[in-house]
């Protein structure tokens, strides 16, 4: 399938002609994309940040039949991983031949992926993704999307302490940290629920944990059956197994891939703090209700069940 795109400047906004023309604003630019030999990604890691996702996108290109991203000239060193294409909206189709070229030294045969964490707790992403597709003559219901989970209360504790390891937090306490960040979340998600949006909770180190509704939102735009959610904890109790369904689910081979630990910083592990666990608590509920509304969109099998213990 041969893609000809051509882009006429001619507005801030736009919207797809007849033969794959994109209305922009100004002079016109045309480059050619031979979809067949230069594919997009057909699976997408879309979550969660300080879930294992990086040890998980690390263990998936051991995998033979994998390709990921290459790091282009004036990158960051982690943009093999999150290419954030479907992030923003600006310039969307602009952008593409620059993701494209993430991937030129892949064969075609191998599966392309593009693991962004931020993907699942953004409102807009499925659907920026089912429309991008569909415009490009791709059958969205080949497209595979699975996703890593840990207890959300960890995960804020997690994140904290990357932050600080980064600097990106200096003075803050973690029990600031929650207490604001739970006031934060109640309020915009109750505002975003006024405007019949979904609190797009990506920047909140505490909105991120909520996992069940962004969950729903991406089953509007896409079937259940192409989904596979997994919890970290899982994938430590049992990693062999766990990564056999994965890979099953993604039409690879299996292949006996040992866990890594990737972007893992050298912290204390104190006791959940019971304020954010009891936050917590309904929505985990939710989350399980979700997963036996829609069993095999979720990892769970004898003696690995998905939930948060550490022991099964």
């Amino acid at each position: 399938m041969l893609l000809f795109l051509t882009l006429l400047f001619v507005g801030c906004m736009g919207k797809w002609k007849e033969e794959g023309q994109r209305v922009l604003s100004g002079e016109t630019i045309q480059y050619t994309m031979d979809l067949e030999k230069n594919p997009p990604p057909m699976a997408f890691q879309i979550g969660e940040q300080k879930c294992g996702s990086t040890t998980l996108f690390d263990m998936m290109n051991s995998h033979s039949q994998t390709c990921h991203a290459s790091i282009l000239d004036g990158e960051r060193s982690w943009d093999n991983k999150e290419l954030e294409l479907f992030k923003d909206s600006r310039n969307l189709y602009l952008k593409f031949p620059h993701y494209m070229e993430h991937f030129t030294n892949c064969s075609s045969e191998l599966l392309r992926m593009d693991a962004t964490p931020g993907y699942l707790s953004r409102e807009e992403v499925p659907s920026r993704i089912k429309e991008f597709y569909t415009t490009l003559g791709i059958d969205t219901d080949k497209i595979k999307f699975y996703g890593i989970l840990r207890d959300p209360a960890a995960r804020v504790v997690s994140a904290y302490q990357h932050y600080r390891r980064k600097d990106w937090l200096t003075n803050e306490r973690l029990d600031e940290v929650i207490d604001q960040g739970i006031k934060d979340y109640e309020k915009k998600s109750e505002l975003a629920h006024l405007w019949g949006k979904l609190y797009s909770s990506n920047s909140s180190m505490v909105g991120r944990g909520v996992y069940a509704p962004h969950i729903r939102n991406w089953f509007r735009f896409f079937k259940p059956s192409q989904f596979l959610f997994l919890t970290l904890e899982q994938l430590r109790r049992d990693t062999r197994g766990t990564m056999a369904h994965l890979h099953a689910f993604l039409g690879l081979k299996n292949e006996d891939l040992s866990l890594k630990h990737s972007n893992q910083g050298s912290y204390e592990s104190p006791p959940l703090p019971q304020k954010l666990v009891d936050f917590y608590k309904p929505h985990n509920q939710e989350l399980m209700i979700l997963k036996d509304e829609h069993p095999g969109a979720f990892l769970d099998y004898p003696g690995n069940p998905f939930n948060f213990e550490a022991n099964a």
